[in-house]
């Protein structure tokens, strides 16, 4: 059995967040997350292991990420478990800061 919370060094956290991984890879995606998709260019060679490592780096949240490729862009759908975590992506310029990582 799971305890409800954990307090380690004066730090309480949920283990559940633990012990789930951040990033949904496969299955379905829950319809209640929030979604937000943006275009890119094809010659961005945008790659969605870059956007998940910035997201991993700078927000705090669940998320999953899959790219559609159409004739004229990239759509890049990233759907987030909280509704802050969109804002902060929005808010942190999510849709190019990417691109600035190495």
């Amino acid at each position: 059995m799971i305890p409800d919370s954990v307090s380690f060094t004066e730090l309480e956290f949920d283990p559940r967040t633990v012990l789930r991984p951040r990033k949904i890879t496969n299955g379905t995606f829950p319809s209640h997350w929030v979604r937000h998709q943006f275009q890119l260019p094809h010659d961005v060679h945008a790659n969605m292991m870059r956007i998940d490592r910035w997201i991993e780096n700078n927000l705090h949240g669940r998320w999953a990420s899959y790219s559609i490729y159409g004739f004229e862009a990239l759509t890049v759908v990233v759907l987030f478990e909280e509704t802050t975590d969109a804002v902060m992506f929005r808010l942190q310029g999510g849709e190019r800061a990417w691109m600035d990582e190495i």
